[in-house]
């Protein structure tokens, strides 16, 4: 959790501009939003309406439509902030409805960075060749300036098309697009996340010579590194060059990556010294954006086992106000890598109270931690308390159930979890080979074994050659 989460802070500054939009806010958003969270979360918002349909089979056009036709107004600023936490929350297709949505029923035009953005949905949920196709057919050219290019590049260094990025980025050289470091700081993440790392210093190099001013994520990339490569000695002095030659740019990410890098290096003292230094940049209220450094100061600690740590940050986080489903996630998933189960029952319910929506990842979190330990019985609970209270059960759940009941030794119980995903999931489902070998081996020749092979075959979830092996026993090659 903790590693998922700091490679979000780092690289998404770069290849998506959901995490930290400061950051690509010249490439996919350069808007100035007056609607805050608050109000769009209020009741009756078009964000009330559209935030809780989650599943990506479900449309948001009818939920558009009848928003305009009870004669509600349309503000731009609430449609792009809405896109926005659609792709923050990584649902990508309902955010391209929204756009194509509102270009079709020309509500308002696209702007540059409008098109910027539906290029990177584009590669997200087709790829960089349909984004590429979209780039070069259907983006009007007085539009292709530094936010379409620079989302262009975004795509394909997050596709990690080192080629094709390379050449574009000279594109822009020779179109002189490259004002600011933000090109450069996608080139340096990709450049680093396949270990090319004398490539950083190239770059660096030429926005020295060209006296491109670096972002503190500029600091940030190279120095994460550094982290990654194990290299302390090169981190070390990189981070005191930081402090001397720009101590202004030192926020909670530099200290965050240090952190990783002395984790990494099994150096807890100095690992707790940089977590300290966000926490004291928390309290003095210099970081704007505090909710993903705390997730991932929660996740470091817990990491590093130190709980006194994780429960003044908690703390902490609660007085920010910043605190949100994922936050929960975090620290439920933190306490139980402390084997604190407890206290993680007593965080979700906590999340129980105060949430705004069901979060089934939240609960996901916890059922797999009571699943892990044979908790079976505290597992049903719940999952019955909530099927009671209506919220939608979804596969991830009923596979977590499945393998500990099968972990468990309750076969009975581990047959009819698996039932129930293949009644709630699609057919794109990757079954967990163990927990279906043991249903099947479980069943041959039981009554109710045929029922099992024939859901499989109707789900179409693994190859029909694959249902034969099942039927006579075999399940090797699955």
């Amino acid at each position: 959790m903790m590693m998922k989460l700091l490679q979000l802070c780092v690289s998404r500054t770069c290849f998506n501009g959901s995490t930290n939009s400061r950051v690509l806010s010249s490439f996919t958003y350069s808007l100035n939003h007056n609607t805050s969270m608050s109000s769009l979360a209020a009741k009756n918002t078009l964000y009330s309406r559209l935030m809780p349909h989650g599943n990506p089979t479900d449309s948001m056009n009818p939920i558009l439509d009848q928003w305009v036709s009870e004669g509600n107004p349309i503000e731009k600023n609430e449609f792009i902030q809405i896109i926005k936490l659609l792709r923050k929350y990584r649902r990508y297709g309902h955010a391209l409805q929204v756009l194509d949505w509102i270009r079709k029923e020309k509500h308002f035009e696209l702007s540059a960075a409008e098109y910027a953005v539906r290029l990177d949905i584009m590669s997200k949920l087709h790829g960089p060749e349909q984004a590429e196709n979209y780039f070069d057919n259907d983006i009007p050219l007085s539009f292709k300036g530094l936010a379409v290019y620079g989302s262009l590049l975004n795509c394909y260094a997050h596709a990690k098309l080192v080629d094709k990025a390379e050449t574009l980025m000279q594109k822009m050289r020779e179109l002189g697009y490259l004002e600011n470091s933000l090109p450069y700081n996608v080139m340096m993440t990709l450049y680093s996340s396949l270990g090319k790392h004398e490539n950083l210093d190239l770059l660096l190099k030429e926005m020295e010579e060209k006296g491109i001013r670096f972002s503190k994520f500029t600091f940030t990339i190279r120095l994460n590194a550094y982290a990654l490569a194990a290299d302390i000695s090169g981190m070390e002095t990189f981070f005191k060059k930081i402090e001397t030659d720009h101590p202004t740019v030192i926020d909670c990410h530099t200290y965050l990556v240090t952190a990783n890098g002395y984790s990494r290096a099994g150096n807890v003292e100095k690992t707790k010294e940089m977590l300290r230094k966000v926490e004291q940049l928390a309290k003095g209220g210099q970081i704007l954006k505090k909710k993903k450094a705390y997730e991932i100061v929660l996740s470091m600690y817990a990491s590093i086992g130190d709980k006194t740590g994780l429960s003044r940050v908690w703390n902490l986080f609660k007085q920010s106000g910043q605190i949100q489903n994922m936050s929960y996630l975090t620290m439920i998933s933190s306490l139980l890598k402390l084997d604190d189960i407890v206290g993680a029952e007593e965080i979700y319910r906590e999340w129980e109270n105060t949430k705004t929506f069901f979060d089934p990842r939240v609960l996901n979190t916890l059922i797999n931690g009571y699943c892990k330990k044979g908790m079976m019985g505290k597992a049903k609970e719940l999952l019955d308390r909530l099927i009671q209270n209506n919220e939608e059960i979804n596969v991830s759940t009923w596979d977590h159930m499945a393998t500990g009941y099968y972990q468990a030794g309750q076969m009975e119980e581990a047959v009819e979890a698996t039932k129930k995903i293949l009644q709630v999931s699609r057919s794109s489902w990757k079954p967990n080979v163990s927990t279906l070998a043991a249903c099947v081996d479980y069943l041959k020749g039981k009554e109710g074994a045929k029922e099992f092979e024939e859901l499989l075959r109707n789900k179409d979830h693994i190859p029909s050659e694959l249902c034969d092996r099942l039927s006579s026993g075999s399940i090797d090659g699955i």
